[in-house]
């Protein structure tokens, strides 16, 4: 069973793998953003915002496996659980887990979680939580130092977002899974009562060996006991019993980690703090353009978890994650920079990974009814305007002929755009010959 769970490790993070390659590289999608779409945090962003889009349903699997088995995809599936596993077995080759061995709480993980939840019912974007979701991290790591469209970017941002892991990893063995992971939490709370657990028969000696090898502090003091909210089924603590007291079934004492009262209290304050503070420092860029299918800001902040597979799917480079452009609880959602890429007219592989929601799917026949943004003319910018040379790269780019030619100064011809048909695509923007700033750019629609 060991190398069974050594197999699905391996095998999970090449499935993760491949569907990240498929997304960055090939662009087909048969199976979009699998493993986003089937994280309970998502699931919670969504019934948040009062809906559950049927792409959600294997985060409902993947909850009602937990009621069964436990936490067991902490020790069987993760990728970032295996990524972690990779990273301890560098550092004891080297010997750097020798240096200082920490002791850390279990319960900061719940407080992470119940901030999210506060979060979540204020309508506010749950996005900060990802920072401490698996599924996130992972993709990450893999989705911009393997796979980046960021380029040399990607492996800056890489690095900044693993070395932090790295660094828990040496204090402590799955530093992240016992204190931090806001997914193991959420898990844990799944699997107060699974059928499936650890239990201890009487020939137990007290030897402490279960103790020492279990990765999650799953077993207390008292090793006949279990902490069933932490334990993720990894049968490791089986082969070291020198009595083959251990094994797992329906029966088996248990306990539950849980925050304390008080810091109970402190979350609920913090996320009904942090919810007032985002709500309040909204805020929207004249220059920012969301992707298409987004639909309302507001419902798309509730929705977005910042995970980057759009800008990852994106065929032109254009969507970039956003700094200030939407305030401060817009940071990392996608925006369309059209100067960099614009939006193409027969492509919707945004809505294809979207693992939320978020952006919703559509048809590429509909994009011309989809509004994103505006063409303004810049004209003390405009070759055509300000220097009388005939110059309409703009019409000549637009695929919607939202861009049409009218007299001007200098008898030359001036472009002009039609707000009816114009979508915001920014090919205008991206072909504009004006060096520096486009002659003609997208603004936000009010």
């Amino acid at each position: 069973m060991r190398f069974l769970r050594r197999f699905l490790q391996l095998s999970s993070l090449g499935v993760f793998l491949y569907i990240l390659y498929r997304t960055s590289f090939t662009k087909g999608i048969e199976i979009p953003a699998l493993f986003l779409r089937s994280d309970p945090l998502n699931l919670l962003a969504n019934l948040a915002a009062r809906s559950v889009p049927i792409i959600l349903f294997p985060a409902v699997i993947l909850l009602i496996l937990t009621l069964l088995f436990g936490r067991f995809f902490c020790g069987w599936i993760c990728p970032l659980g295996t990524l972690l596993d990779i990273f301890r077995r560098i550092a004891e080759w080297f010997r750097l887990t020798r240096i200082v061995s920490l002791k850390p709480p279990l319960w900061p993980k719940y407080f992470i979680l119940t901030v999210a939840v506060v979060l979540a019912i204020f309508g506010t974007s749950i996005s900060y939580v990802f920072l401490f979701d698996p599924f996130s991290i992972s993709t990450i790591f893999w989705g911009w130092l393997v796979f980046s469209p960021l380029e040399k970017k990607g492996i800056v941002w890489a690095g900044f977002a693993t070395v932090p892991l790295i660094l828990l990893e040496i204090l402590a063995v799955r530093f992240w899974c016992k204190s931090i992971c806001s997914l193991g939490a959420l898990l844990g709370v799944f699997s107060r009562f699974p059928l499936i657990r650890r239990k201890v028969s009487n020939a137990c000696i007290d030897c402490g060996k279960c103790k020492n090898i279990c990765h999650l502090s799953a077993v207390p003091d008292d090793p006949r006991s279990t902490r069933t909210t932490e334990c993720s089924v990894c049968l490791d603590c089986v082969k070291p019993c020198p009595v083959k007291a251990i094994s797992f079934g329906k029966e088996g004492k248990k306990e539950a980690v849980w925050q304390s009262r008080r810091a109970f209290l402190a979350s609920l304050g913090l996320g009904i703090i942090g919810g007032l503070i985002l709500r309040r420092t909204r805020y929207q860029a004249p220059t920012l353009i969301r992707p298409p299918g987004a639909g309302k800001e507001e419902e798309f902040l509730e929705l977005c978890v910042s995970c980057g597979e759009c800008i990852r799917a994106c065929p032109t480079g254009g969507l970039r994650p956003s700094l200030l452009e939407a305030g401060l609880e817009g940071l990392g959602t996608p925006r369309l920079v059209p100067r960099i890429g614009p939006c193409i007219q027969y492509c919707n592989l945004c809505s294809q990974v979207c693992p939320t929601g978020a952006i919703r799917p559509f048809d590429v026949e509909d994009k011309a009814n989809m509004k994103i943004g505006l063409a303004k003319v810049d004209y003390r910018r405009c070759i055509a305007y300000a220097e009388g040379k005939d110059c309409l790269v703009c019409q000549e780019n637009c695929p919607y002929l939202a861009v049409k030619p009218a007299p001007g100064p200098k008898k030359a011809m001036i472009p002009q755009v039609d707000p009816d048909a114009c979508t915001g695509c920014g090919n205008c923007e991206k072909n504009c010959p004006a060096e520096g700033a486009a002659a003609i750019r997208v603004f936000r629609r009010d």
